[in-house]
C-alpha cells in the first residue's frame, strides 16, 4: 500500500506539490532514469532536481526529502545541494533563479539563491575539486554514523567506523 501511495505521488507530481502547499506548473520532474540530467561544465555539476515549478516568468527547482525538518533547519548539506541545482538551472534555462524550495515531509523551505550562496555553493565545488586530486584527505569529523555511512569508508585510513 505505501509503495503504491509512493508510485502514485511520483507519477502526479502537481498533487505531490498541492500537499506541500506548492505552486506553480511543473516543467521538469525527475521521475525516472530517462530524465535529463542538468549539467553545468563550467562548474563541473551534475544532477536532477526533483522538480522544477515555473510561477510567472520564475523557475524554482525543488528537493523532496524524505524526513521532517526540526527548528533547526536544513541541515547545510541540503541546502548546498538545493543551490547547486539552482545554478544548474540558471545555465540550462538561460533565466536566473531567486531561490529554491527544500519540501520536507511535514512543511517546505523557501532558500533565497543569493550571491552569498552562490559564493558558499563554489567555494565547497572548489574544495571538493581540490580533494580528488590530492592524494590523502583528512577526516573532516568526529561523526562514526558518518564514516559508517561514508562511500569510502573501506579505503580510508581515518576512518571511525569499525570494520
Amino acid at each position: 500500500m505505501i509503495l503504491a501511495i509512493a508510485f502514485l505521488l511520483r507519477r502526479h507530481p502537481q498533487g505531490t506539490l498541492a500537499a506541500l502547499n506548492m505552486t506553480g506548473e511543473v516543467v521538469y520532474s525527475d521521475c525516472g532514469a530517462d530524465d535529463e540530467v542538468l549539467v553545468s561544465h563550467v562548474h563541473g555539476l551534475s544532477g536532477k532536481p526533483d522538480y522544477i515549478l515555473s510561477r510567472g516568468d520564475e523557475l524554482i527547482p525543488v528537493e523532496r526529502k524524505s524526513r521532517s525538518v526540526s527548528a533547526a533547519g536544513a541541515y547545510e548539506g541540503e541546502i548546498l545541494q538545493l543551490a547547486a541545482y539552482c545554478l544548474l538551472v540558471e545555465e540550462r534555462f538561460g533565466k536566473p533563479v531567486r531561490h529554491g524550495q527544500l519540501a520536507y515531509q511535514n512543511r517546505s523551505l523557501e532558500i533565497v539563491f543569493d550571491d552569498e550562496l552562490r559564493g558558499k555553493l563554489l567555494d565547497s565545488v572548489r574544495a571538493v575539486n581540490r580533494a580528488e586530486t590530492a592524494g590523502d584527505v583528512a577526516r573532516s569529523h568526529n561523526s562514526a554514523a558518518r564514516c559508517r555511512g561514508c562511500g569510502f569508508r573501506q579505503v580510508c585510513r581515518d576512518s571511525l567506523a569499525p570494520e
